[in-house]
């Protein structure tokens, strides 16, 4: 957390695996996804979110999710659920949200005929133009004690700017405080988050492999810290050297 702005940077569970041959690992270039959701609206909405918000990663798979409206805010949020069961009920939907949502519904609601679905859902997103409309969908939303994000701020769930690598995701929020910040610092990190740390992820994915099921968890994790802070280990990697980064940090002393 740095003064009232958060990164988050995870590694998402399916790339923990080593690269099938360690010995063999090169400094590529990786596919790279930039996204610049901004959660949150005006700052002088009413603050129903807590002071301080937790960063998750959390899986998709299952998550209904209810958007309501059918504008590139709404398409945008369609994006960052990728993977969810999404339904979008909107009179007109911009190009993309079909092709992102299970179901939508092309039908002009009011707040009410909303309200009235809301509690087959799991997680409520009122992206309309419409702000008093907006502010009644999330109201109702945090009293049914749903997950609600609003186009024009208050929710309980602020959707963050994401920078997603092949190996990693970095997420970045200012609590809905400035929308505007966040997609900035993602296009900084997008340039200074380059093929080095694609390298550095690589050896101390095969480190991590040296010492699995070896010595004690504490015994890894120092390992592994040495590694990752070893001055050497880092100049060789980000040179794209990896196979002599590795026998270095064999030379650090994995348990045994």
């Amino acid at each position: 957390m740095l003064h009232g702005w958060t990164i988050h940077l995870a590694v998402p569970f399916r790339t923990r695996t080593p690269p099938a041959d360690c010995s063999k690992v090169t400094n590529m270039v990786k596919s790279r996804t930039l996204r610049t959701d901004c959660g949150g609206g005006a700052p002088n909405e009413p603050a129903a979110r807590p002071h301080n918000m937790i960063p998750l990663l959390i899986s998709p798979e299952g998550l209904r999710v209810l958007i309501i409206g059918g504008g590139k805010v709404a398409l945008r949020k369609c994006l960052h659920f990728s993977g969810a069961d999404i339904t979008v009920v909107a009179e007109d939907v911009v190009p993309g949200i079909e092709a992102e949502a299970a179901a939508v519904i092309k039908k002009r609601v009011s707040a009410s005929d909303v309200f009235a679905i809301m509690e087959d859902f799991d997680t409520i997103v009122a992206a309309t133009d419409d702000p008093a409309m907006n502010s009644e969908i999330r109201d109702e939303g945090l009293r049914l004690g749903l997950y609600v994000n609003s186009a024009h701020g208050g929710g309980n769930m602020v959707i963050p700017s994401v920078l997603r690598r092949e190996r990693y995701v970095v997420s970045v929020s200012t609590e809905g405080k400035l929308p505007a910040f966040p997609p900035y610092v993602i296009e900084e990190l997008d340039i200074f988050l380059d093929e080095r740390f694609d390298a550095m992820f690589d050896v101390l994915a095969c480190s991590r492999s040296m010492c699995a099921g070896k010595g004690t968890q504490p015994e890894r994790t120092e390992f592994l810290r040495r590694v990752a802070r070893d001055p050497e280990v880092n100049r060789l990697a980000r040179s794209g050297d990896t196979e002599t980064a590795l026998k270095r940090a064999k030379e650090l002393g994995a348990p045994q």
